[in-house]
């Protein structure tokens, strides 16, 4: 739970949100291994970044990084099951594409940042 720690500490700029979130699955998966977790959101992030290297507008990325996600990939929220705990689970929200919306973010701001463009550019809105 290291990386749920950091993130969670004052010094929460040293955490990585997707380990983080990985340590939130062991709860329910105490036997995961996260590397596959890992090497697909690298794989997504580098998919992403083939789509989106050239651009230097924000809000133009956010769109082609919602396009890519949600509707070329399929991520979509959980309306039936909202509460589903498999729902806060990173590596069954990569599997099913189906998660809650802090997940989604997640898979969001975390493309982002393994993307190389600062979160701080995004529009207000997205």
């Amino acid at each position: 739970m290291i990386y749920l720690q950091q993130i969670l500490s004052e010094n929460s700029e040293r955490g990585r949100l997707d380990c983080a979130a990985l340590d939130i699955a062991r709860l329910h998966y105490p036997d995961l291994d996260p590397q596959p977790t890992l090497d697909q959101l690298n794989q997504l992030a580098s998919s992403l970044g083939d789509r989106i290297r050239n651009f230097n507008d924000g809000r133009e990325f956010v769109e082609k990084a919602q396009q890519f996600l949600f509707e070329e990939l399929g991520f979509r929220g959980n309306a039936e099951n909202f509460y589903d705990p498999l729902n806060s689970c990173l590596n069954q929200v990569l599997e099913r594409r189906v998660g809650i919306p802090i997940t989604l973010s997640d898979r969001k701001s975390t493309r982002l940042n393994s993307s190389h463009i600062p979160l701080s550019r995004m529009p207000s809105s997205a």
